[in-house]
C-alpha cells in the first residue's frame, strides 16, 4: 500500500518537473536570447548560407547541441527560437530596403526591434537584389531534419505599376494613329506625289539635283499663280525628260 503511495507521488513529481522544465525552455529572458545571438555568431555553420558546412546536418546539429548546454535548453527550443529571429531580421531588413528605394530622408525606415543591430552579423549571408531574390533559411527541427523557410519578394510598388500602364496606354494611341493614316483613301494627288517622289529617288549625281530645282522652281512659280488663272499661263517645265 505505501509502494502505491510512493509510486504515485514519484509519478507526481516527475510530472511537475517537466512541467517545470517545459516551462524554463520555453520563456526567453532579454539576457537568453542576447546570448543565443552572441553564440550563434561564434558558429557560421549556423547561418552563413555559402559555407559547405552550412548543409551539413551533423555539424549543424552538433553546434545547436552546444548552445543548447549553455543556456540549458532544449534543442527544439533553441531551433525555433534562432528560426524566429531570423525571419524577424528578414523581415525588418525588407522594410528598410523599401523604405530606400525611392523615398526621402525622412521616410527612411529605422527599424526599433531590439535585436536588429546585434543580428546584422548575418546580413551578408542575405542575398537582396532589385528587388529581391528570394533567401532560404534552413532550419534544425528538434528530430534534426531540414525544412525550408523562404521570403516572399516585395510586392510590385503601385508608382511602377501605374507607369506600366501610361506606357502601354501610350503604345496602344500609336498603334491606333498609324492604323487610321494606313486606312486612309489614296486620292489622284497622293499617287501622283508618289510618283513624282520615286522619280527622285531614283535620279542619281546632277539629275537629281537639277529634278529637284526644277521642282522648287515650278512650285514657286505656281504660288504666285492665281486660282482662276487659265492653264495656259503657266509655263511649262519639262521635269521627267531623259529621268
Amino acid at each position: 500500500m505505501m509502494y502505491g503511495v510512493n509510486n504515485g507521488a514519484s509519478q507526481s513529481s516527475e510530472t511537475n518537473e517537466k512541467t517545470k522544465r517545459y516551462r524554463k525552455t520555453s520563456t526567453w529572458s532579454k539576457t537568453e536570447v542576447q546570448v543565443l545571438i552572441q553564440e550563434s555568431e561564434k558558429r557560421p555553420c549556423l547561418w552563413d548560407t555559402s559555407r559547405t558546412d552550412y548543409r551539413d546536418r551533423n555539424i549543424r546539429t552538433k553546434n545547436i547541441q552546444e548552445i543548447a548546454l549553455v543556456l540549458n535548453k532544449e534543442v527544439e527550443d533553441i531551433n525555433n527560437k534562432w528560426q524566429n529571429l531570423r525571419s524577424q531580421f528578414g523581415a525588418e531588413r525588407r522594410k528598410c530596403e523599401a523604405r530606400k528605394s525611392g523615398s526621402s530622408l525622412q521616410e527612411v525606415y529605422d527599424s526599433k526591434w531590439e535585436y536588429f543591430q546585434a543580428m546584422k552579423f548575418i546580413l551578408p549571408a542575405c542575398v537582396s537584389t532589385q528587388g529581391i531574390s528570394p533567401l532560404e533559411i534552413e532550419i534544425i527541427d528538434g528530430n534534426t531534419e531540414f525544412d525550408a523557410v523562404t521570403e516572399t519578394p516585395l510586392p510590385r510598388t503601385p508608382k511602377r505599376k501605374q507607369n506600366r500602364q501610361d506606357s502601354g496606354t501610350q503604345k496602344e494611341a500609336l498603334l491606333s494613329k498609324a492604323l487610321s493614316l494606313m486606312q486612309k483613301p489614296v486620292d489622284s494627288e497622293q499617287i501622283f506625289g508618289d510618283y513624282v517622289a520615286d522619280k527622285l529617288r531614283r535620279a542619281k549625281g546632277i539629275k537629281k539635283k537639277r529634278f529637284r530645282k526644277a521642282v522648287e522652281r515650278l512650285m514657286a512659280e505656281l504660288s504666285e499663280c492665281g486660282d482662276d488663272d487659265d492653264d495656259d499661263d503657266v509655263p511649262p517645265i519639262l521635269l521627267f525628260n531623259d529621268m
